[in-house]
């Protein structure tokens, strides 16, 4: 008698925060770095852009994982008009803070689960309101480098939460994955958390 082969689930990913959301609900995500361009196509909105990047990110790596389920997720921060991505420098950064300073500022994550012929998408937004920041705090978090590699140069699970004064929404799709939302739709596709106890890895 053959054992069943169950699908893993793969994270289209390299957000250690994704990553760490999924583990401490329970998923064991295998974790693969996708490859694709990451700029807005002319006239594109801050959601069709964030729900493509999501999805192109899944489809890319689930050319390599035919049988296995993909999440693909991505993360965009809008400060009035204007997305604010992963800063390039330091320089960079200051400029972000500078402008999430004293405003409210929305923040949406978009979500792709493929899995054979199904594709499931979906979106969630949360707005965040900062303090205004002294320069002694904006120098002190700069220092600190933590805004390496986030979007909007933060991470609502590190330093920069001090800053926050009220969240309206969740704070997963802050951190860049929405879990009730991910749950249902990995459910959806026949992925149980109960059968999603797999070793991690990095590929």
């Amino acid at each position: 008698m053959q054992d069943i082969v169950r699908p893993r689930l793969v994270l289209a990913s390299t957000s250690q925060a994704r990553c760490s959301l999924l583990k401490q609900v329970g998923y064991s995500p295998v974790v693969v770095a996708p490859n694709i361009d990451e700029s807005p196509l002319k006239g594109e909105t801050v959601t069709s852009l964030v729900k493509r990047l999501a999805y192109e990110k899944a489809f890319q790596v689930s050319k390599s994982f035919e049988n296995d389920v993909i999440l693909g997720a991505d993360t965009l921060t809008i400060a009035g008009r204007r997305i604010l991505g992963k800063p390039a420098d330091r320089d960079e950064a200051k400029k972000f803070l500078q402008l999430l300073s004293g405003r409210r500022h929305r923040v949406y994550t978009g979500l792709c689960v493929i899995y054979q012929k199904k594709v499931l998408q979906r979106l969630s937004c949360a707005i965040v309101k900062f303090k205004r920041l002294s320069v002694e705090e904006l120098n002190f978090y700069l220092d600190s480098k933590e805004w390496e590699g986030k979007s909007g140069a933060c991470s609502i699970r590190g330093i920069s939460s001090v800053f926050v004064q009220w969240i309206n929404g969740c704070d997963t799709t802050i951190a860049g994955l929405h879990l009730y939302t991910a749950y249902q739709m990995l459910n959806a596709v026949g992925l149980k958390l109960s059968c999603a106890a797999q070793d991690s890895s990095q590929v």
